[in-house]
């Protein structure tokens, strides 16, 4: 709990009442008791003398109906303190309530509480009886003494108690008691001084221990709001803090780097200096130890490495770590190291994607510009290949030839439009058509294609599902991902389209990055294959990469697919388990219009 600034004086103040208010109890309790115990002596003593002054009975009777009512009057303020809950709620807590009217209160009733003390030692002081007027200074003079702790925290009410209870009898033993009674009034002063330097001696002990507690608060605040601020920061950063120890070959680890590796607050962990080392992936144990005894040697101020370590369920996350050495021997040898961890599994994907596709976007732009070319070119050939076939001198085996040329520069011409697909350069004709539709037709021609041992499945909307985008090119499309879907089901499987519709908000596209927030149209193509390698899908669209043995494919089907989905504002992932299967997914932008 953060713990607002205080004044000082009013921090003081507010802890000056608390203290004044706590053993206020104690102090009534005193009150009464000596207030009885004095009443009950003088009430005895002064029997004899009814008789000649009757109204000295019904003086001590009235001065005792004064203490009680004095002090039911401080009591009433004490449960008015105590109800409103200032003596149990936290210190130091500003705006709880207002010190200085509760301080003006407790002096009041200190104030009433002594004139009536007062009025009693004035009352009781026999100048004729030595044997009471003893015992009034001594009740008197143990009131004043007894003050000094219970009113030490304020010293306007200690001195309030110490001038106006004995002042009464003072004047009365100045004036109406002789040579003794100036006397025992001069013995009485200077015991009253005395009480009231001690008082004060007790004061400034007070002060200085209500001006420490007010320091601890607030350091503890300030300590508080630091931790605070430490722990926002690293948090918002997502970072763990790691303490390593050289001597005990220990090592501390914040709660984060726990829930990091997939660990609960309560599992255990291991967070020695061998088990760490021990889950580094060994690919980069070699590289993480020698930015470390950079570090330890001194040789650089800040070690800074990058590494896979081992997460709970056996996977490898990346983790950024960071650590610098607090304390070293006498002879260099580290002490003490600290540091941060975080996990930049997430980082390291975008940052391998971003890589992916500037190097596709380069690829498409070098293979545009030979397709475009090569284009020109296959142009002017088919076209000399025709004007040769119509010369009527040529020869059978010169028009067979003349056909067989002919046949190349067709399937060279597919492989140049689908270059150019990829490198977004062919026009594409988009218009508004129900894929739901559209793919039912292209189903029974798709079984052909699959054959027997493989079973297609549709898992399509009952409504029509509209999308912006080329009828032709997507039916391709889905051709192409097909057939590569049954080139990996080599002993037959089971492959699934399915399509739907999907609304993406911003906040949805940190997972997907080459995701667009809008209204787009999911295309899923699922097989029960051989599935993929890490290798092969981290190629997968790259034009010319196949798996396929030499004269069995193009490996531009991935690559076409992949310009088309783009060419459409639209994008195409996978996703693959090794011997599981794969999923591709095309997203296409629905039209609009119609969508709402």
């Amino acid at each position: 709990m953060k713990v607002p600034r205080l004044s000082a004086s009013e921090a003081f103040a507010a802890e000056q009442v608390r203290m004044l208010f706590r053993g206020l109890p104690r102090v009534l309790l005193a009150n009464v008791a000596v207030g009885v115990i004095f009443f009950s002596v003088h009430w005895l003593q002064i029997s004899s003398v009814v008789a000649a002054n009757p109204w000295r009975r019904r003086e001590l009777a009235g001065w005792m109906a004064l203490v009680v009512l004095a002090a039911g009057f401080r009591y009433a303020v004490y449960r008015g303190f105590l109800r409103r809950g200032h003596l149990s709620s936290p210190r130091f807590t500003l705006g709880q309530f207002d010190p200085y009217l509760w301080l003006r209160r407790f002096r009041i009733s200190v104030l009433a509480s002594a004139v009536v003390w007062g009025l009693g030692g004035y009352l009781v002081a026999d100048t004729l009886d030595p044997v009471r007027l003893a015992f009034t200074i001594l009740a008197i003079g143990g009131l004043c003494a007894g003050s000094i702790t219970a009113l030490s925290a304020d010293k306007t009410s200690a001195l309030t108690f110490l001038v106006v209870t004995p002042v009464p009898a003072l004047a009365k033993l100045l004036f109406f008691g002789g040579g003794n009674g100036l006397a025992l009034a001069l013995f009485f002063i200077v015991g009253v001084l005395f009480v009231a330097l001690t008082s004060n001696r007790t004061y400034e002990s007070m002060f200085e221990l209500i001006r420490l507690r007010l320091d601890s608060a607030r350091a503890a605040a300030a300590l508080g709001e630091s931790e605070q601020r430490w722990k926002f920061a690293l948090e918002g950063a997502r970072a763990a803090v790691w303490d390593r120890n050289f001597t005990t070959k220990s090592e501390f680890t914040s709660a984060r780097w726990q829930q990091m590796l997939g660990y609960g607050a309560h599992d255990s962990f291991d967070a020695s200096i061998l088990a760490w080392q021990e889950k580094v992936h060994p690919e980069d144990a070699a590289l993480v130890q020698s930015a470390l005894d950079a570090t330890m040697l001194g040789q650089t101020p800040m070690c800074d490495v990058e590494f896979r370590y081992a997460h709970r369920d056996g996977s490898w996350i990346w983790v950024c770590m960071r650590g610098m050495v607090l304390h070293r021997d006498a002879t260099g040898a580290p002490l003490r190291m600290i540091g941060t961890r975080e996990d930049i599994t997430e980082t390291k994907a975008l940052q391998t994607q971003l890589q992916q596709s500037q190097k596709m976007q380069t690829i498409g732009q070098l293979a545009g510009g030979i397709a475009h070319d090569f284009n020109n070119n296959l142009t002017a050939m088919m076209m000399s290949l025709d004007l040769l076939n119509c010369d009527p001198a040529l020869s059978v085996d010169a028009r067979e030839t003349v056909a067989e040329l002919g046949r190349m520069t067709d399937h060279a011409a597919k492989i140049t439009a689908q270059l150019l697909l990829f490198a977004r350069r062919q026009t594409v004709q988009t218009r508004a058509f129900d894929l739901r539709a559209s793919t039912q037709k292209l189903a029974a021609m798709l079984q052909r294609l699959l054959g027997e041992q493989i079973t297609l499945r549709l898992a399509l909307p009952v409504t029509p599902l509209y999308v912006m985008a080329d009828a032709a090119l997507v039916d391709q499309a889905i051709i192409n991902l097909a057939l590569n879907a049954r080139d990996a089901m080599v002993a037959g499987g089971v492959l699934e389209i399915s399509i739907s519709a999907i609304a993406l908000e911003a906040e949805d596209l940190r997972a997907r990055p080459e995701a667009k927030p809008g209204n787009f149209a999911r295309i899923g193509v699922t097989d029960t294959g051989t599935g993929m390698t890490a290798h092969v899908m981290a190629h997968l669209f790259e034009p010319f990469f196949t798996t396929k043995d030499v004269g069995q494919g193009t490996g531009l089907g991935l690559a076409s697919v992949h310009g088309m989905a783009h060419q459409h504002q639209g994008w195409v992932s996978a996703r693959s388990v090794l011997g599981q299967g794969s999923t591709f997914e095309l997203y296409l932008p629905m039209a609009d219009s119609l969508a709402r």
